[in-house]
């Protein structure tokens, strides 16, 4: 299956379930830890031999001993609620004096504050533009500052050196570090993966790769399937694995084409947008998700050169006036940038649709700007030119990086 097995840096052995996700892994010192998942490969419990197992259920975490469950954290968009808990921790770091070198804040000193008993902090996550926490501030019970800072090196590995919340595991790009359990001798974690959990995948910052091949692989034939970000990490993130997909037809509309987008879901299957028209009257149609013959097109299409290819992109007679896409661009996106371009052809007013002055080039132009995918006609002004498909899809291409694909058959 092409996943990883062993990890010799660190003396760890992994096996994986059905969904290409970590069953348990057994490390050279002892130390195990073993995974269970909900059918949709959301991670449900993480187990070590030692110490407490974690569970998940939605934004609630909890810790469990074997006789007993307590609530460690509560996840909001903006940080998260954590428990400290006097039983089991005696103190929690927070800065005391920072300054700035370089243009890099430094921290100078910490202090402790010892935990006498039960409480709560209110925690604010400062993230980057990679989704990544940079700061930690929390107001609580016996905490009123900054708990944590962070720097990283392109890839995602932290810079030692700054202060870190030892309870908190979401770190670089907002994903989870896999570490478990407690050493009775050091106090430290039982197991230290130096994994980061995608939700689709594991990823290693210290190799820059992940630990199991892409199951979009196809889509990206010039790339490796173990590749993190096309090698550009520093401009965006691979939240899941996702990607955005510009579709031209070349002969549609009289040969004046036409462009749509389809955008990954979490499942890894294509949703496709477009707003489309009649040129003779002018009939107004917006589509969402199901379009024509590409209905159940993520759940049956594997690849995005499959689906040029297939039957359903190809006519059935001379009679046949369904929309034959001709070429494909498929880019590597954000979530972010999925969720403005999808907001944006949402809401495209099916009543605005004209072929010359409201067409589908000028709905996919104002998506793809919405998620920051550049078409040379970005702008805060209105669109001040007609905007035509073909021109629009050669602009898409040749100012983002991305995988060509056109239909052979």
């Amino acid at each position: 299956m092409g996943n990883m097995l062993t990890d010799s840096r660190k003396g760890l052995e992994f096996s994986y379930n059905l969904a290409n996700l970590p069953e348990s892994v057994e490390g050279a010192d002892g130390a195990s830890l073993t995974y269970s998942y909900l059918s949709d490969g959301s991670k449900w419990r993480a187990s070590a031999n030692s110490g407490p197992s974690i569970l998940y259920r939605g934004s609630f975490v909890y810790e469990d001993d074997g006789n007993s469950s307590r609530i460690s954290s509560i996840a909001w968009d903006e940080g998260r609620i954590s428990y400290h808990y006097a039983s089991a921790i005696d103190s929690l770091a927070v800065v005391d004096s920072l300054e700035v070198e370089l243009g890099e804040i430094v921290v100078v000193d910490t202090m402790a504050v010892d935990i006498v008993e039960d409480g709560i902090c209110d925690e604010w996550h400062v993230r980057d533009h990679l989704g990544s926490v940079r700061a930690i501030a929390g107001i609580g019970n016996y905490i009123t500052g900054i708990r944590e800072l962070n720097s990283y090196l392109p890839f995602g590995t932290r810079i030692s050196g700054s202060i870190q919340a030892a309870d908190n595991r979401h770190r670089f790009g907002g994903k989870e570090e896999q570490r478990y359990g407690i050493d009775a001798d050091t106090g430290s974690p039982a197991i230290d993966l130096g994994l980061l959990d995608f939700g689709a995948r594991y990823y290693d910052p210290y190799t820059c790769r992940w630990t199991t091949r892409d199951p979009m692989a196809g889509n990206y034939l010039s790339m490796s399937p173990y590749n993190y970000c096309a090698g550009n990490p520093v401009s965006i993130i691979d939240a899941k694995g996702d990607s955005t997909i510009v579709f031209l037809a070349r002969d549609a509309a009289y040969l004046f084409g036409h462009i749509a987008v389809a955008v990954s879901s979490d499942d890894g299957s294509l949703i496709f947008w477009s707003r489309n028209g009649q040129i003779g009257d002018h009939e107004k149609k917006v589509f969402g998700k199901t379009v024509g013959h590409f209905n159940e097109l993520g759940s049956t299409i594997p690849s995005v050169q499959e689906f040029l290819d297939s039957e359903d992109n190809t006519p059935k007679g001379k009679d046949d006036d369904r929309i034959i896409y001709s070429d494909a661009y498929v880019i590597n996106t954000t979530e972010q940038q999925e969720k403005a371009i999808v907001e944006s052809m949402s809401q495209s007013v099916p009543e605005d649709y004209h072929f010359l002055t409201n067409n589908c080039a000028e709905a996919v132009q104002e998506a793809l700007s919405a998620g920051g995918v550049s078409t040379w006609y970005s702008s805060p002004e209105p669109l001040s030119t007609k905007v035509f498909p073909k021109i629009l899809y050669n602009a898409v291409v040749n100012t983002n990086t991305g995988t060509k694909y056109k239909k052979t058959k």
